[in-house]
């Protein structure tokens, strides 16, 4: 169970964990999992994986770190605009939901909507090294 990844609709066949149809790559990807701590299918369509850990991962900080760290204390600039560490954290939340919630119909070949997703990367690049709590 991925909860979050399952409430917005990214279904496991559309997940890592379920890319290895047959038994021998289960196997395989069992025993990469053991020796390395990851297995190749989070190697597939690495841009996908990416998102989904981030988002994953954004999630769980906003439920931990909130109630410890104050979000809305330290400002970043990005664009030229100084926002609060919650309010990057939720611009790349919105995108990353656009892009992985199958029911929004992302396109990346409509060039808006990709140069709107792909804000999350340049988002993270600002908020990145403040990521410590």
């Amino acid at each position: 169970m991925r909860i979050w990844l399952d409430r917005i609709g990214v279904k496991r066949r559309n997940r890592p964990e379920g890319w290895a149809k047959p038994f021998g790559r289960h196997v395989r990807c069992w025993f990469e999992q053991k020796i390395y701590g990851v297995d190749s299918r989070e190697t597939y369509d690495l841009d996908f994986t990416w998102r989904m850990w981030i988002y994953e991962h954004l999630k769980m900080f906003l439920k931990k770190a909130e109630p410890v760290v104050d979000l809305n204390e330290e400002f970043l600039n990005y664009n030229g605009k100084m926002y609060s560490m919650k309010e990057l954290i939720e611009m790349m939340l919105e995108r990353l939901e656009f892009a992985l919630d199958p029911r929004k119909d992302y396109d990346d070949y409509d060039a808006k909507q990709f140069a709107y997703v792909h804000e999350v990367e340049k988002i993270w690049a600002v908020i990145a090294p403040a990521m410590w709590w």
